[in-house]
């Protein structure tokens, strides 16, 4: 029984043959580091296993040009991904520089969302083995990348900002601000036109209640014209 040999021996024996039949460049090859234990015997089995399962659907892609040309998207959607992943984290500095800048504050473009820098994605798609699959995980992807463009979209934005000659800026500075302003009175007469209509609908005092309390306040008068004279 395999159990009964020792334990180093059929370690070496499942890398052995991990090494022999999983490539040099594919992401499976991690489980050569795995450390000595009957659990991970099974893990690197497991990775065997998987990677001949990936060869087998990529040969079938190769057949496949439906499924072909849907891997490509979606690789084309992961090389995006990653790319813009990489001028993230590639400004990072910068943007800690331009974080203290007076100017970029009065823009305003220097959020905090732009300094999380995402983690890339495996840029392998042999797993994909159906068109189906292909278009949940580009359904998925697409939303994902159109976000982190917008992010290295408004990093370029601020740097070109900054490339500007200083009339220049300080017209940007101007239009921003002014814009601010006009956006904060669109919102204050829209507070004010809702107060009105909020008025508008209380019930306004009874004309008897007020004409009582008219007469009532008159009789006052009278009484204390009366006790005066």
């Amino acid at each position: 029984m395999a159990g009964a040999r020792p334990l180093a021996i059929r370690f070496a024996e499942a890398k052995e043959r991990a090494t022999r039949e999983i490539s040099l460049s594919h992401p499976l090859r991690d489980c050569l580091n795995l450390m000595e234990s009957e659990f991970n015997i099974d893990r690197i089995y497991e990775a065997i296993e998987r990677y001949h399962d990936e060869r087998s659907a990529a040969a079938l892609a190769a057949e496949d040009p439906m499924l072909r040309e849907a891997r490509r998207v979606v690789l084309e959607l992961i090389k995006a991904w990653n790319n813009a992943c990489l001028d993230i984290k590639n400004a990072q500095l910068w943007l800690k520089c331009a974080a203290k800048d007076w100017r970029h504050g009065l823009m305003r473009r220097i959020s905090t969302n732009l300094f999380t820098v995402p983690e890339q994605f495996s840029d392998t798609v042999d797993h994909i083995q159906t068109v189906r699959d292909a278009r949940l995980v580009e359904k998925d992807l697409g939303p994902r990348v159109d976000w982190i463009k917008s992010i290295v979209a408004a990093i370029d934005a601020a740097k070109a900002f900054e490339k500007l000659p200083y009339a220049e800026q300080s017209f940007e500075i101007c239009r921003v601000l002014a814009a601010e302003n006009t956006a904060v009175k669109s919102q204050v007469a829209a507070l004010e036109a809702q107060l009105s209509a909020i008025q508008a609908t209380l019930k306004p005092p009874k004309r008897k209640s007020l004409m009582r309390s008219r007469n009532n306040s008159k009789r006052k008068d009278h009484g204390i014209e009366r006790l005066a004279s």
